[in-house]
């Protein structure tokens, strides 16, 4: 599977080109649950993030620290996606990104169960709307475990598989093949 996926996001990013969308827009209900989200991340108790080494994984073409713009407070970020081709068009955009130009920011591809960065070299690794994708989610989280310092902070989200509102209106939610380990609240 992990070899369709690639190709499905390679073909996705290519396919929206530069800075577009591969999802479709968003309704009343997915809005406010990313402003939901956005303001969650944003109010985390986190520390300082200056001197960090700060991952982005899955950042997808639209930058680093699209989906949470407090990494870019970081020393060394580092975004990672399947897709090269949204990798590339990501570090073009950190090139004018004055929060992140100067600071130069390392991007590569990983499907996430080998990612090339030495043991205990990450401060930070902020994974958001990835874990879903991942077939083998112990295979993930031990590299994500080897990559992190021992006093490391990993984010995930995710989304909820059944979240009440859409269970009582009888919707169904984030559905899609490429979403092979949804998760709920339990």
């Amino acid at each position: 599977m992990s070899d369709k996926l690639t190709q499905y996001y390679e073909n996705a990013f290519s396919s929206a080109g530069e800075n577009g969308s591969i999802y479709s827009p968003w309704t009343v209900l997915e809005k406010a649950g990313n402003d939901r989200k956005s303001h969650l991340l944003n109010n985390l108790p986190l520390p300082d993030l200056t001197n960090l080494t700060v991952v982005d994984y899955g950042l997808g073409s639209w930058g680093f620290g699209c989906a949470f713009s407090r990494l870019k407070d970081c020393k060394h970020p580092i975004g990672i996606d399947i897709s090269k081709y949204a990798v590339d068009c990501s570090a073009k955009l950190a090139e004018s990104d004055p929060q992140l130009n100067k600071k130069s920011p390392k991007f590569f591809t990983s499907s996430g169960y080998e990612i090339d960065l030495d043991d205990s070299s990450v401060d930070l690794l902020f994974a958001g709307e990835c874990i879903e994708h991942i077939e083998d989610t112990d295979a993930f989280l031990g590299e994500i475990y080897r990559i992190l310092k021992p006093d490391g902070c990993v984010i995930f989200t995710t989304p909820n598989e059944r979240p009440y509102l859409y269970r009582q209106l009888g919707l169904k939610w984030a559905m899609g093949f490429e979403h092979v380990a949804l998760m709920d609240s339990h």
